[in-house]
């Protein structure tokens, strides 16, 4: 399956070559080096977080909206919300309530509310 072209703005995951997981956007490409600046926003080494690091075009990956779970997208909309990107977090709304309408069948509750029982004496 091919991969979509790596731009800048992207959202994208990578592996560093010390194993480190991230989540971030691309600043710029270097097509000369083979190189892409990522902006971390997520990683599992807290360190890189805030930081731009460079890597190979090869070990980065645009992240690809339709393979996230429910909780991988309300994650996602965090994120969202932390970079203040109001154009990705609409996006991702609208995908959490298809999700939503998929694994629960259609709802008359919109997101964000639930039905609470009343409470009998």
């Amino acid at each position: 399956m091919k991969s979509l072209q790596l731009d800048v703005g992207n959202w994208v995951k990578a592996t560093t070559k010390k194993g480190a997981f991230l989540h971030g956007y691309i600043k710029k490409i270097n097509d000369t080096a083979g190189t892409v600046d990522v902006h971390v926003l997520q990683s599992d080494q807290k360190a890189m977080v805030g930081q731009t690091v460079t890597l190979l075009k090869g070990v980065v990956k645009n992240l690809a909206m339709s393979k996230f779970n429910e909780s991988e997208i309300r994650s996602l909309i965090d994120l969202a919300l932390t970079t203040r990107d109001k154009e990705w977090f609409d996006e991702l709304t609208m995908k959490l309530e298809n999700e939503l309408k998929k694994s629960k069948g259609k709802s008359s509750n919109p997101i964000g509310t639930r039905t609470i029982n009343s409470i009998r004496r």
